[in-house]
């Protein structure tokens, strides 16, 4: 399985060595000193983000820039996607997994429940987490979420 770690706080669930079990994709910074290992895993075997600042040359980099992608999330809404749905955009171009699973991803697959955090705080660029989560389960792969219920 392709596993994509994201920043939500589910990701602190003690599932590190499930993570480091399955080719892990990380976001922008990707995994940091200050990141627990027990719950954020060690291993990272691409790293992924829509700008090109964040590729520092330790991993294989993924920049996000596809206009079929983008075409396509705006049947679904008409803001932009995060950085977690493009990686989900990217894996299936270059890896083509019959599932893909997620943690940390907490408004994507939970948008009625999840942590909204800063997403939601006046003046913020402002993401559609019931388009991300509709786009999702519309893209023909099946998606898992690690703390182990379907998303």
């Amino acid at each position: 399985m392709i596993v994509i770690v994201g920043h939500g706080p589910s990701v602190l669930s003690g599932l590190g060595d499930l993570i480091d079990t399955h080719t892990v994709i990380r976001l922008k910074r990707g995994l940091l000193e200050t990141h627990e290992r027990r719950h954020w895993g060690s291993r990272t075997d691409y790293l992924c983000a829509r700008s090109p600042r964040f590729n520092h040359g330790h991993f294989p980099f993924w920049l996000y820039d596809s206009p079929t992608w983008d075409a396509y999330f705006a049947r679904f809404s008409d803001l932009k996607p995060t950085t977690g749905l493009c990686a989900v955009f990217c894996v299936i171009d270059r890896l083509a997994p019959n599932e893909i699973g997620l943690i940390g991803f907490d408004r994507l697959l939970d948008p009625e429940h999840g942590e909204t955090g800063k997403w939601n705080q006046p003046g913020a660029f402002m993401h559609d987490s019931h388009a991300e989560h509709e786009c999702l389960h519309s893209l023909g792969v099946r998606i898992f979420d690690l703390r182990g219920a379907d998303g």
